[in-house]
């Protein structure tokens, strides 16, 4: 019955010891170190999609600057959903979009204002 204890506890402290390993190493702790950043008001950045996409969900995270960004998302060149996101310091914004598009267009109100990641999640290609 002794060793059956033992054999208990030292399963207990493995499966502890590899939980905790893989909580510490979830995600990442680094912020991307690029960026683009406008140089003017009304600055754009044009993305095509080809194919065209279904994007349920579109991700835009800021750095340094302030302003704001309108964001068209386009199929067969007719804005099909418009969205002004205010920039946070260092945080991301999510656009819930929920159509099939083949052109993202960011325009920015706001000099300096830093976009340092773009994306778009839960893409299948269209019908």
């Amino acid at each position: 019955m002794k060793g059956k204890n033992v054999l208990l506890l030292l399963s207990i402290l493995i499966a502890t010891g590899y939980f905790i390993l893989q909580v510490i190493s979830i995600g990442s702790r680094e912020i991307p170190t690029t960026y683009w950043a406008s140089k003017e008001e009304g600055s754009t950045i044009e993305v095509r999609i080809s194919p065209k996409m279904f994007i349920k969900d579109f991700f835009i995270y800021f750095g340094y600057g302030d302003g704001k960004v309108d964001i068209q998302f386009l199929n067969d060149n007719s804005v099909i959903f418009q969205q002004s996101v205010q920039s946070a310091f260092f945080q991301g914004k999510v656009i819930l979009v929920n159509n099939v598009v083949d052109k993202v267009l960011i325009v920015t109100h706001g000099n300096g204002l830093e976009i340092r990641e773009i994306a778009a999640k839960k893409m299948t290609n269209s019908l």
